[in-house]
């Protein structure tokens, strides 16, 4: 008797940005939070929206489409703000957030035939790991190394 095919469940969650989504693993996300005030820092890149004031820390946020486009949506009344935990090598105080323009949905995938790994048009950047078709969407996978080497370099 053959075995079945082996499936791994992929717990994820889709973060869309006005030309893009972006595809995470749940874990690396602390929680979703409504867009609030946020306070400019002077002297940042201008992917560095401000600071948000959570749980007693403070957050750095980030556009993710300004790393690749060098341009920032304005915020709008659904604007989320997804805080991640801190990147591997950091303090666990290090947290940030990314913008996003609604509230992130949940993907489970559990066969890895279903995703499509670098489809026509995907997206060339230092901070984009690979880019994913998975039916009628295309994701992009962040690579949280180059994130973690342009916070902190």
């Amino acid at each position: 008797m053959a075995n079945p095919k082996a499936q791994t469940r992929m717990h994820l969650l889709e973060i869309p940005l006005s030309r893009f989504q972006l595809l995470v693993p749940s874990a690396t996300v602390a929680e979703v939070v409504t867009m609030s005030p946020l306070t400019r820092i002077p002297s940042v890149p201008p992917w560095v929206v401000g600071v948000l004031g959570w749980r007693g820390r403070a957050v750095p946020v980030i556009s993710f489409e300004a790393l690749l486009m060098s341009a920032t949506p304005e915020p709008a009344a659904r604007t989320k703000m997804v805080v991640f935990y801190p990147l591997p090598g950091r303090s666990d105080s290090e947290f940030f957030a990314m913008l996003s323009i609604r509230e992130p949905q949940p993907r489970v995938i559990v066969d890895a035939d279903d995703v499509i790994p670098n489809p026509a048009g995907a997206v060339e950047s230092p901070y984009v790991a690979s880019t994913v078709k998975i039916g009628d969407s295309t994701l992009l996978i962040p690579d949280f190394a180059a994130l973690k080497a342009a916070f902190y370099s």
